[in-house]
C-alpha cells in the first residue's frame, strides 16, 4: 500500500495549456496560393489570313483584319501595250490584288485605272485624272514609296540633270489629282533617285 501511495505522489504534473499555445496549435495551414494565370489573359497576337489562304499572319494593328479580297480576272480593258500594266495594292490591304493599267491611246485623254480586288461590275472606279503625266518611257513603276500601305504610281519627269522620279500618290478614293481624290499628281519626288532621264526602271520593283 505504501508503494502505491509513493508512485502516485511522484507522477509528473501536466503543464496547463495557455491561450497562446491553444491558438498556435489550432492554426490552420495557409491556403493562399498565387492565382493561376488564365489562358485568356496571356498575350496573343491577333491573326489574319495571308493572301494565299495559308497559315494566318499576325496583324500589326492589334485587331482582326478583314479577309484579303481576291483578284478579278474578268477584266475587259487590259491596258495599252508598252505602258504600265500590272498588279498593285492601292487599297492597302497587304496584297497586290488590284489590276492597274493605262487606258486610252491619246496621251491627252489617257488615264490610269485600277480594277479593285473584291469589286463587282464594269466601270472605272479608282482612277487618275485624264491626261495625267505618264512619264518617260520605261521609267514607270508602282510601289508604296511613302509608307502608307498603298502603291503609288511613280515615273521619271523632266529632262537631263533636272529629271527626277515623281510619284502620284494613291489615296483612299483614287489617285491624287483625280475628281475623286483632290491633290497634285506630282505629289512627292524621290530625291535619292537622282537624274532618271533615259534610265530604264523595273515596273514591278521600281528604283
Amino acid at each position: 500500500m505504501l508503494k502505491v501511495i509513493l508512485f502516485v505522489l511522484f507522477l509528473p504534473v501536466p503543464e496547463p495549456i495557455t491561450k497562446s499555445k491553444q491558438r498556435r496549435h489550432s492554426k490552420k495551414p495557409s491556403t493562399n496560393h498565387p492565382p493561376r494565370r488564365s489562358a485568356t489573359n496571356q498575350s496573343r497576337p491577333s491573326l489574319h489570313k495571308n493572301k494565299h489562304g495559308g497559315a494566318p499572319a499576325p496583324s500589326a494593328s492589334g485587331g482582326h483584319r478583314q479577309p484579303i479580297r481576291a483578284r478579278r480576272y474578268d477584266i475587259g480593258q487590259v491596258g495599252q501595250p508598252g505602258l504600265y500594266r500590272g498588279w498593285a495594292d492601292v487599297q492597302g490591304q497587304g496584297a497586290a490584288n488590284d489590276y492597274c493599267r493605262i487606258i486610252g491611246p491619246n496621251p491627252k485623254l489617257s488615264f490610269l485605272s485600277c480594277t479593285l480586288a473584291g469589286s463587282t461590275g464594269p466601270g472605272h472606279h479608282y482612277v487618275s485624272k485624264r491626261g495625267f503625266d505618264i512619264g518617260h518611257p520605261n521609267t514607270w513603276f508602282m510601289r508604296d514609296m511613302d509608307g502608307d500601305g498603298r502603291d503609288d504610281y511613280c515615273r521619271c519627269v523632266g529632262r537631263g540633270l533636272k529629271s527626277t522620279i515623281s510619284c502620284m500618290k494613291a489615296g483612299p478614293h483614287g489617285f491624287y489629282g483625280s475628281p475623286q481624290q483632290p491633290g497634285d499628281e506630282y505629289t512627292f519626288i524621290i530625291q535619292s533617285a537622282g537624274p532618271c532621264f533615259q534610265r530604264k526602271v523595273n515596273p514591278f520593283l521600281g528604283i
